[in-house]
């Protein structure tokens, strides 16, 4: 499905599209990579419908800048059922698959409640994916993604802007970045930079021996404070592994 809606109804149009992708059988797709590539697609109706296969090898920038796109709230046919992402494990390109879902939906006129799911990551296996960079970057969802059962690339991969600008519609409940197998980041450059989140969570899963970088890694992140005269204030929480270790660290800066 390689670039198969990329572009279709132009970059932030007035018509926005849902496609019926019902009973369609994906079991021998082996690339998704730029599938709604800046297109104007509202969602796609049948997604639970869909399988992967063990020989997709690409899921770059699957939805990057599909900024009117949703996964609409509460309604699974327009999301990925719970085994989609279990025969991922080979996809070796997985930078950017979700950037910028939703992120002009209230921009373009739209409401707050138009504002979808996140994706449902539930047994999602990217164990050999290369990179995290840009995930979920400045996606806008009505609340946290989960990732508890997810696998993560079991590499030492950057995960720079992994959630940067990242908008939870709503009340911001703590974002615990639990998953399955532990994640092992080369980079952690502005990953929260932005994101209107108040508090995260580490669990002793997350391996920061390899981390060379930490710029900017919660540069404004947090909700927007009440005192508009001071926009810089910002208070956040975050809850590291105990014992952490940051011996590969060369760059922490804001």
């Amino acid at each position: 499905l390689h670039n198969w809606f990329s572009s279709f109804g132009g970059y932030r149009q007035a018509i926005k599209p849902i496609i019926d992708a019902t009973g369609l059988n994906t079991s021998s797709v082996i690339r998704y990579d730029s599938m709604c590539y800046y297109s104007s697609i509202h969602s796609i109706k049948g997604l639970n419908d869909w399988t992967s296969s063990t020989s997709v090898y690409t899921l770059a920038n699957m939805f990057v800048g599909a900024t009117n796109f949703r996964f609409p709230t509460g309604d699974s046919n327009y999301n990925f059922n719970d085994n989609f992402g279990t025969n991922l494990l080979n996809a070796t390109n997985t930078n950017g698959i979700f950037s910028y879902v939703g992120s002009t939906i209230i921009l373009d006129g739209g409401s707050e409640s138009e504002i979808g799911d996140p994706p449902n990551l539930t047994n999602w296996n990217l164990s050999s994916g290369s990179s995290m960079i840009t995930w979920m970057s400045g996606c806008y969802f009505n609340s946290n993604p989960d990732f508890s059962t997810m696998s993560f690339p079991t590499a030492a991969v950057p995960y720079t802007n992994f959630m940067n600008g990242v908008h939870i519609i709503g009340t911001v409940n703590k974002l615990v970045l639990n998953n399955a197998n532990g994640v092992r980041p080369s980079s952690m450059r502005q990953a929260f930079s932005s994101t209107r989140i108040n508090e995260y969570e580490f669990p002793s899963t997350w391996d920061f021996s390899n981390t060379t970088d930490f710029y900017q890694m919660f540069y404004y992140a947090g909700e927007q404070p009440a005192d508009a005269t001071n926009p810089s204030y910002r208070n956040i929480r975050v809850e590291f592994p105990t014992n952490l270790d940051f011996g590969s660290v060369t760059s922490a800066v804001n």
